[in-house]
């Protein structure tokens, strides 16, 4: 299972995503008091793909988490494993200093996108 979640419930919403080895994928977005959920199968190859994407993000280096700057928002994307947890913890705009890890967070929002229908964007 791969999980995404990026946004602030109390501003302007947080967006949660998960996809299963199966492909399996569900999206919450929340607002204040109000949470809208999706559910669609975007098949196994969404999961390998995304899977793959992380791995790659995880292998390059990256900045260190610093002070964001105004308006940015705390990422989070964790795999889960039989051992344990493979989890990336950003500010969104260090993204742009990783091409892997933009490439993965891409690929995420496009699946968000999917998954919801059109309803969810970024």
């Amino acid at each position: 299972m791969i999980t995404y979640k990026t946004g602030n419930p109390h501003f302007e919403g947080q967006t949660s995503f998960r996809v299963s080895e199966t492909g399996e994928a569900v999206v919450e977005q929340t607002c204040g008091a109000e949470t809208r959920r999706f559910a669609q199968v975007l098949g196994a190859e969404t999961y390998q793909r995304m899977n793959g994407l992380l791995t790659r993000a995880r292998e390059q280096p990256s900045a260190p988490v610093g002070v964001p700057v105004p308006g940015e928002n705390q990422v989070c994307i964790e795999r889960l494993e039989p051992t344990g947890a493979v989890r990336l913890e950003f500010w969104a705009n260090q993204r742009w200093d990783n091409a892997c890890l933009d490439a993965l967070v891409h690929g995420l929002e496009q699946a968000v996108t999917q998954t919801s229908g059109g309803e969810v964007k970024f």
